[in-house]
């Protein structure tokens, strides 16, 4: 299977090998495109994640100085943070998945020394037994 970073940052050379192996993939900006959502969505999902660890400690430091009050709002707030992490790691998950049903169908890269064209076009290096 293809490498998703090495498709996000080297297109160029992703073109050329699927051209080389007679590959017809259209625009690929859509695979780009998935890439960057997935990482975008994950992104995210450890953005709030960090304002919930964050909340939580302030949590602690609010029960400590007997403002229990104050702790309980920030508590239902935690709770809704960590519902939407789970809502962004579903989507994340989900457009992972979608993406690799993608690049699975994508043929693997070839070494530059494989030439280009179809059987006809390969060297022989070496043959054992007799040719009937």
């Amino acid at each position: 299977m293809l490498d998703l970073k090495r498709i996000q940052d080297n297109t160029d050379e992703l073109m050329q090998m699927l051209a080389s192996r007679n590959f017809q993939s259209g625009d690929i900006s859509h695979l780009r495109e998935a890439i960057a959502q997935v990482k975008l969505l994950k992104q995210e999902a450890d953005k709030v994640r960090a304002e919930r660890n964050a909340a939580s400690k302030e949590i602690g430091a609010l029960l400590g100085a007997g403002k229990k009050e104050a702790a309980e709002k920030r508590k239902t707030e935690v709770k809704d943070l960590g519902d939407r992490i789970a809502a962004l790691e579903a989507d994340a998950e989900k457009a992972e998945t979608s993406l690799l049903d993608v690049v699975i169908g994508f043929p693997n890269y070839i070494e530059p020394e494989v030439p280009v064209g179809d059987e006809t076009h390969n060297k022989i290096i070496r043959e054992h037994g007799k040719k009937p």
